[in-house]
């Protein structure tokens, strides 16, 4: 065997061997890193108070749980209104930033998580408000979770001042995962990293990416057999 082929040979056979080692240690790796987190809550007077993961932190309380949703609400029902508080019909208006979030959501997640809002549907579960006043230095999304009489319902706040569509299109996908009952990843381009006002995240980010431990986790949780 001449020289040259023994370096390729032995150049090829480093590669494959650093190929395996990479996916025995990526297969580690997902085996041992903790799932990414959930929305834990304390109930105070029928509202949520955040333990952490949330855009609005309360800090440790007693007997905080993981926010669930009861399984006779999912599909989750999902309306929009505009500032005055006009409901949105179909395709109307600013509506559409929300009919792309669920769209996109449930493709991702492989079923209907979320629906939106029809005449002689379910009561409203989860409302987004768009175009809201939110105070300077806060994000431009907030979700709030409620409960009484064995029946959870979700208020995001949508800022009427985002950079652009495309930002309130994430800042909606994003507070819709919050209503689901995810919280915040430290992952820089995924669904559930914090956001602010401003529209430098991943310019070519389309359809915000979800976790697999969070669509696990939901699929776990919500998807009918």
């Amino acid at each position: 065997m001449s020289k040259g082929k023994i370096i390729t040979f032995v150049v090829f056979g480093v590669i494959a061997v650093g190929a395996i080692v990479g996916l025995i240690v990526g297969f580690v790796d997902c085996r041992t890193r903790p799932p990414d987190p959930l929305l834990e809550v304390c109930w105070v007077n029928g509202e949520a108070r955040y333990v952490k993961g949330s855009e609005v932190d309360h800090g440790p309380c007693g007997g905080a749980e993981e926010l669930a949703w009861p399984a006779k609400q999912v599909p989750i029902t999902v309306e929009a209104v505009s500032p005055q508080g006009k409901v949105l019909g179909e395709g109307e208006g600013r509506r559409r930033s929300v009919e792309a979030a669920v769209r996109d959501i449930n493709a991702r997640l492989g079923f209907e998580l979320f629906r939106m809002g029809a005449r002689g549907s379910d009561p409203v579960a989860a409302l987004v408000r768009l175009g809201a006043a939110i105070e300077a230095g806060e994000a431009p999304g907030q979700a709030r979770h409620f409960r009484a009489d064995g029946r959870v319902r979700c208020e995001a706040q949508i800022a009427g001042a985002v950079a652009s569509e495309r930002l309130e299109y994430i800042v909606v996908h994003h507070e819709l995962l919050h209503c689901a009952g995810l919280a915040h990843t430290d992952t820089d381009n995924g669904a559930m990293a914090p956001l602010a006002f401003d529209d430098t995240l991943e310019p070519d980010l389309v359809i915000p990416w979800i976790s697999d431990s969070h669509r696990e986790q939901l699929r776990a949780r919500y998807m009918r057999p």
